[in-house]
């Protein structure tokens, strides 16, 4: 579950610049097996994109596609049965938004956004913790999913 949004300029009918801001989230509730209880666990990513969007803009219709980079943002915590805060950990590294999606225009200053999808993979660096290094890695298994109201304000180009 999460939330999206974007501002966007166009440059010209077909081209476009956009910033692009997401953020979810999950848990994975503690759990008992044989008397010894497992600690919760909660995680977060947030996504601050930004490039160019090629538009293809029809009466009815305006299907799209974009090239995103920027930052990617994860974070967990973990929560310990008896202990009253949580440990959390965070780390911010290099994001991207690969993707496009159909706006269906209601009128000239609204449209539904259905749907909007995009590849997200990022990339995390390395880091050394207490003597032990850890290596940097890709993370390439997520797709993001969005549908939304889309406001249009400003000229039509």
């Amino acid at each position: 579950m999460g939330w999206q949004a974007s501002a966007g300029f166009n440059l010209t009918h077909h081209l476009g610049i956009v910033g692009d801001f997401a953020g979810q989230y999950g848990s994975i509730p503690s759990t008992t097996v044989a008397g010894v209880t497992e600690p919760s666990l909660s995680l977060s990513t947030y996504q601050f994109l930004f490039g160019p969007q090629f538009s293809f803009r029809k009466p009815r219709v305006t299907p799209f596609f974009h090239a995103l980079f920027g930052g990617s943002k994860l974070g967990t915590g973990l929560t310990l049965t008896g202990v009253p805060a949580t440990v959390g950990v965070s780390s911010t590294g290099f994001g991207m938004g690969l993707g496009g999606g159909l706006d269906i225009n209601i009128s000239d200053r609204l449209a539904l956004r259905v749907p909007q999808f995009d590849w997200t993979p990022r990339h995390f660096a390395g880091t050394t913790v207490a003597g032990v290094t850890v290596p940097g890695s890709w993370s390439t298994g997520e797709i993001r999913f969005g549908i939304g109201v889309v406001l249009k304000a400003g000229e039509q180009r």
